[in-house]
């Protein structure tokens, strides 16, 4: 075998693994020295075992060179564990940490759940409103099952209504116990909205007019203690704010003539 002796090499320079092998294969004896071994690559070690766990990958080779995996990455890893979709698939969970598949259904099917996971199902009359109850409002639904639903009844006072459908104009509705409502008809025009145990009721107006009515110390007097219009008679004293007159000539004067008293002066003679 021929012993090449390899010239001064610069301290950076190294000859790879390939390089070594290839001097070797050639027949070729390197005498190098010991700064150029230190300056040598490493041989690399070849891959000589490979594992992608459990992830469901499989690696294509275990040993040297380009390592590509296969499978499919699962779903405790991040993944789907699907590599292929059609147009309309929906992914969802069909137990712990398993993921399924759902294709599309037919068009007009509505997403249901069928033992905890979604199935597409067909719209009937089953689909829509199972059972309704509108409670104790006093309406009641037309139907229980799917479509629409009509209320009928009256939607009663303790849910916000009145109980009554109906009116008649100058009815007055009324608290005519706890939570109950209860209609009044219209009185006779003249007549007065009055309380009668506690609910309205209408009367008639002597009934209900004046019984006793007093103007004080004022010196006015009611010209009536009944109902109707009330007029006052008299004259309003000084105490009361007036003069306690009700005539006058002409060139008199008030004037007080004792404490809260007003006294009245004719007028003089000319010149006086």
């Amino acid at each position: 075998m021929a012993v090449t002796q390899i010239p001064n090499l610069p301290a950076a320079t190294s000859l790879n693994g390939s390089e070594q092998l290839e001097a070797v294969q050639s027949g070729t004896s390197v005498r190098v020295t010991s700064q150029q071994i230190a300056n040598l690559a490493p041989i690399p070690t070849l891959v000589s075992t490979f594992s992608a766990g459990s992830t469901g990958l499989t690696p294509s080779s275990a040993s040297s060179g380009a390592v590509t995996l296969n499978g499919t990455l699962n779903a405790t890893h991040g993944g789907t564990g699907f590599a292929t979709y059609a147009t309309g698939d929906i992914i969802y969970a069909s137990a712990s940490n398993t993921l399924a598949k759902l294709t599309a259904g037919t068009n007009g099917y509505y997403l249901a759940l069928s033992g905890g996971v979604p199935v597409w199902a067909p719209v009937t009359a089953t689909s829509g409103v199972s059972t309704f109850s509108a409670g104790t409002t006093g309406l009641t639904p037309s139907t229980a099952s799917s479509g629409a639903v009509t209320l009928a009844g009256t939607l009663n006072a303790t849910s916000g209504g009145t109980g009554i459908t109906t009116y008649t104009t100058g009815d007055i509705v009324y608290a005519s116990a706890t939570n109950t409502l209860s209609k009044l008809a219209a009185g006779t025009n003249g007549y007065f909205l009055s309380l009668s145990g506690g609910v309205p009721t209408w009367v008639t107006a002597p009934l209900n007019g004046v019984t006793s009515f007093s103007a004080g110390s004022t010196g006015f007097t009611p010209s009536t203690a009944a109902n109707g219009v009330v007029t006052l008679s008299g004259t309003l004293n000084a105490t009361s704010g007036g003069t306690g007159f009700a005539t006058y000539a002409t060139g008199d004067l008030v004037y007080a003539s004792a404490t809260n008293t007003l006294s009245k002066l004719t007028a003089g003679t000319n010149g006086y």
